[in-house]
């Protein structure tokens, strides 16, 4: 087009002598005119009206599975609203009239996976839900659910959960995924859960069926487990409680075998968390009465009188930890024992009338709460007896016989003893005739060294044998004068 005009100008100016000045100032304003004339001229032909498609559901995009030693969790700064639960199968059971059907999912703090090795409490928040062993690693998924929406005693009558896959890379040909509903006392605190707290024993735990396969688990499958009785009725319980809670296991041992499900929350996640679909009945007349709280009583170890008996403790718990192993952590429904004193019974008529009108008093307020099973009666000890003094025995004294110094003394005697015995008769024995035992006194100490070893002897047999009684038979031995030496005899006239 500015081409044409461009050679139209030109005859132009040799018909007519224009100068090149005029003409450079025409074309430029035939081309600011042609340049306007296109500005609300589109470019491209429209695009044709849209087409509706077939409905399709989206398959999700592969994830990237841990590239690191381990699973990385993906930090959620703020927390997104509630995926918007999937249909995933028609209800084979339709509620009473009056009840209705519940789906429910995880917060976004409540779902996620807890590793061995991991310095962190847990991966709550993260999209995926880990569960099978990564470089050597044990890993365990783990969410919560509210049942608040419920009412608490409501009969139920169906549910089922259903799980939706996220990644299969690291998933192994073999091994197997189980799904548990976990011991109420997990409950409470179960953000601060950290693997110690979910892996391995934590108690009763309920089996969701079917167990799972390898082949079985596939990025984007979903996974439904229906409740059979024992689940459903943990969960009506549960609903007096208003929480559930649930782990997943797979493989603990052998090659990389890890797989993941959407938790519904993060970057990477599809928003299908896990969905818990619960047909209820109608809310009960009467609430059923709270179950007693299941408590593990323990008993405290006595503080140690001294540093001594500490440090016996101390050296006694590392021998057990070395020889079979460090303990089993205690369950977090643990309780140590309460003692309580029973009422004394009352002296007097007057305090018993005190405490009959205290009794009814305190019953105008209701019955009192029966003691929870930690509280312990303590059992009266019994009255330390009188003690009964038994007298002490009179004993005889009788002075040994000296050892004949020969054997012709020995004959003397025997024949002395022959000769009395047949003139006055055997001699009547006595039992309280005992021979006099001769002792003599502990030498005093010849320097402080040897009294204090003497203190101590003293003081060891006293502790192994007691302190030693007086009896009358022990007879203290009179010390033998020194000899003085004679220099001069004085005679005595006789």
């Amino acid at each position: 087009m500015l081409t044409r005009i461009g050679l139209v100008l030109r005859r132009w100016r040799r018909s007519y002598g224009l100068r090149w000045e005029f003409v450079a100032l025409a074309i430029l304003g035939v081309s600011l005119a042609w340049t306007l004339s296109r500005l609300g001229q589109p470019e491209t032909p429209p695009l044709p009206a849209p087409v509706a498609l077939a409905a399709s559901t989206p398959q999700p995009r592969p994830t990237a599975a841990p590239t690191t030693a381990r699973p990385v969790a993906t930090a959620t700064p703020t927390l997104p609203p509630p995926p918007t639960p999937v249909a995933i199968a028609t209800l084979p059971v339709a509620p009473y009239p009056g009840g209705a059907v519940y789906t429910l999912t995880p917060a976004a703090n409540a779902v996620g996976w807890v590793s061995e090795n991991d310095a962190r409490f847990n991966n709550f928040g993260d999209y995926n839900i880990y569960a099978g062993i990564f470089d050597g690693n044990e890993h365990v998924g783990a969410f919560q659910i509210d049942l608040s929406p419920i009412p608490p005693g409501a009969p139920i009558l169906y549910a089922d959960l259903t799980l939706a896959g996220l990644s299969d890379r690291f998933r192994g040909d073999q091994g197997t995924w189980t799904v548990e509903i976990l011991p109420q006392e997990l409950d409470q605190g179960w953000t601060l859960l950290t693997f110690g707290d979910l892996a391995g024993k934590v108690g009763a735990t309920i089996d969701l069926r079917p167990t799972l396969a390898a082949k079985d688990i596939a990025l984007g499958q979903y996974n439904t487990l229906v409740f059979d009785a024992i689940p459903l009725q943990a969960l009506a319980q549960r609903t007096l409680s208003g929480h559930i809670s649930f782990r997943v296991l797979g493989p603990t041992g052998g090659g990389n075998n890890l797989v993941a499900w959407d938790s519904g929350y993060g970057s990477r996640s599809r928003g299908r968390a896990p969905l818990l679909r619960v047909v209820a009945g109608p809310a009960p007349d009467k609430l059923p009465d709270t179950p007693t709280p299941n408590y593990i009583i323990i008993t405290s170890t006595p503080t140690p009188e001294n540093v001594v008996t500490q440090a016996a403790q101390a050296a006694t718990a590392t021998y057990q930890a070395m020889m079979e192993g460090t303990p089993t952590r205690l369950p977090r429904n643990w309780v140590t024992p309460i003692i309580v004193v029973p009422t004394e019974t009352p002296a007097n008529a007057a305090t018993a009338e005190w405490h009959i009108e205290m009794a009814t008093a305190q019953a105008y307020f209701g019955t009192p709460t029966l003691y929870p099973p930690n509280v312990w009666t303590a059992t009266p000890i019994p009255p330390t007896p009188e003690p009964t003094w038994t007298r002490a025995p009179v004993y005889i004294l009788v002075a040994p016989v000296a050892s004949p110094a020969n054997v012709v003394t020995a004959a003397a005697l025997a024949r002395a003893a022959t000769a009395q015995a047949e003139r006055f008769g055997t001699p009547t024995p006595g039992a309280r005739l005992v021979p006099i035992r001769v002792i003599t006194n502990t030498p005093t100490p010849g320097n402080e060294a040897t009294a204090d070893w003497q203190i101590r002897v003293a003081t060891a047999e006293a502790f192994l044998f007691g302190t030693s009684v007086p009896s009358s038979w022990l007879q203290t031995a009179t010390p033998i004068p020194p000899w003085l030496a004679v220099t001069a005899v004085t005679p005595t006239p006789t």
